[in-house]
């Protein structure tokens, strides 16, 4: 009995039009090996609220996310593989992939790429280009058809 080459990816996503299409190319990618795909959000570490801040606010916030990523998803061409799961994270997205991908044994991280160059990119950072230098799983990157 032969295992699939491919049988967990994860997916990264910022719920873009960028990552809509790196989204339906993973879903596309795993269908023929019958791969699990789990979508990821990772919202940024935000600076703690203040004492009066209550914390039934980002609970709030947190399920608002999970129910706009699992429409995010549901919206997505293809998004029917064999085993689909989908999470919010916070943290630093650069880390927090990298690290769910090594702890949970992805095989492969496919993820978008807004293919900004020079200051933009420099200004904000890239996390794709990022996940590419220190994945230890191959990444597959993502640009948006124009």
């Amino acid at each position: 009995m032969s295992t699939a080459l491919i049988s967990k990816v994860l997916a990264p996503v910022d719920l873009s039009s960028c990552s809509r299409a790196a989204l339906e190319f993973a879903f596309k990618l795993a269908q023929p090996f019958d791969a699990h795909v789990e979508v990821v959000f990772v919202r940024p570490t935000t600076p703690v609220t203040p004492a009066g801040g209550p914390e039934a606010t980002r609970d709030d916030e947190l399920a608002a996310l999970k129910s706009e990523l699992h429409r995010f998803v549901q919206g997505v061409p293809g998004a029917r593989p064999h085993s689909l799961a989908e999470r919010v994270e916070t943290g630093d997205p650069r880390a927090r992939i990298v690290g769910i991908a090594e702890s949970d044994g992805y095989d492969l991280i496919v993820l978008g790429t807004h293919g900004r160059t020079g200051r933009p990119r420099s200004l904000a950072g890239s996390v794709a280009e990022s996940v590419v230098r220190t994945a230890a799983c191959p990444v597959t990157t993502v640009r948006e058809s124009r």
